[in-house]
């Protein structure tokens, strides 16, 4: 059984001096150059990097065994992914560039579909690419600066109106911060310092090319810590989604006439993460090193709902009222991922369900045969 993180609260909102500090010590070189982009894009996606140096803080507090440096940036690389590696004095944790990009360039085109999240903002007024010109890219056009081409792309793409461009920051924002706060998971419970024993490379690397995939028990292995590394990601959003300061950043994107309450707001975060799972699919063929995405995205609801349930009672949600919530969350993004004419393998999406939570206790299964292989090299590792 896997215990609710409920042990941490990152301020995912507010960052201080300790983390500017952090900042600086970053390799120049590996850094977006910021000084090149227009001050609002610049800000926005220093902060991304900025919040994965604030997880680092908290998790050392809390972890069972002193932990080393932990160094976090925005890599400068075209193609959607990231790495969490072992370094000389420390780890590694690096997003890539493309990857809050290429989601931002998402939710952009889901909020310029009428039809999706509709009472924000004015959704008529919205006029979808036509067809064919909807294809997500999953890498920075090469003929570009990286800095330049993380402009154009996320600009041309935007909503006609404020509110609903608004949101596709905020929803970004939240898919962004997951992937930050999964690569920083597979740190913490162990899975790079074990994979650099299974695999002989210090570098534990999100999206792997085809030639480079694991096989047989190492294939198993990387699903199961993918599983991990999600459920510990989720609860670490969902402190997020509880915290005060939310209500604050949540109410100008939904607006006041628009709910923005706790559930409100664990729906965006269940959302942003189906994102992220359906766009890993198209980069790396489902059950190779990740588990499906609606196998992925049941793991990390029935996580928050019974993180809710159990640890944040005060809340005042009940069972039928969380688990409607997801059904909703997850018609609506499968819904807009058609829209945009994505390929996709999930036709009915409760029989969908049904099947996903099936492989969620497969996974669960193979994490008990297997975690004695790796959980000794974790910093804190939580589940039974």
């Amino acid at each position: 059984m896997y215990h609710a993180l409920n042990w941490i609260a990152i301020e995912r909102f507010d960052t201080g001096e300790a983390v500017t500090s952090a900042m600086q010590r970053v390799r120049a070189t590996r850094e977006l150059d910021f000084s090149s982009m227009p001050a609002d894009l610049s800000g926005w996606y220093r902060s991304h990097s900025e919040k994965i140096n604030t997880a680092v803080a908290e998790i050392r507090a809390v972890a069972d065994k002193p932990m080393p440096d932990i160094r976090a940036v925005l890599a400068r690389r075209r193609s959607f992914g990231a790495l969490a590696g072992a370094r000389k004095h420390g780890y590694a944790v690096e997003l890539n560039a493309a990857l809050p990009t290429i989601i931002h360039f998402t939710f952009n085109n889901l909020l310029r579909l009428p039809a999706f999240m509709s009472a924000i903002g004015n959704a008529a007024s919205e006029t979808p690419e036509p067809r064919g010109g909807r294809r997500i890219p999953l890498s920075l056009p090469s003929r570009l600066k990286i800095e330049e081409a993380i402009r154009l792309i996320t600009t041309t793409s935007r909503p006609e109106d404020d509110a609903r461009a608004q949101m596709a920051v905020l929803l970004t924002e939240l898919a962004t911060a997951f992937c930050a706060y999964h690569e920083v998971a597979h740190v913490v419970l162990g899975h790079v310092d074990a994979n650099a024993r299974l695999s002989a490379s210090l570098t534990f690397v999100e999206v792997v090319a085809l030639q480079d995939m694991p096989l047989g028990k190492i294939a198993s292995t990387r699903r199961v810590w993918e599983f991990e590394a999600d459920l510990v990601a989720i609860n670490m959003l969902l402190q997020d989604m509880l915290s005060p300061k939310a209500e604050e950043a949540f109410e100008p994107a939904y607006g006041p006439e628009n709910d923005h309450s706790p559930l409100a707001r664990i729906q965006a975060m269940l959302g942003a993460a189906l994102i992220v799972f359906l766009l890993i699919a198209q980069v790396v063929p489902p059950q190779l090193t990740h588990p499906d995405p609606l196998v992925r995205f049941i793991a990390v609801a029935d996580e928050t709902a019974a993180a809710l349930l159990q640890h944040h009672s005060g809340v005042g949600l009940t069972d039928e009222e969380v688990h409607d919530a997801i059904n909703d969350v997850a018609a609506a993004i499968l819904d807009g991922w058609a829209r945009l004419e994505v390929p996709t393998t999930h036709p009915s999406l409760l029989s969908s369900l049904r099947r996903a939570r099936a492989g969620v206790e497969r996974l669960q299964l193979q994490r008990r045969a297997l975690s004695n292989v790796y959980r000794s090299h974790a910093y804190f590792y939580p589940f039974e």
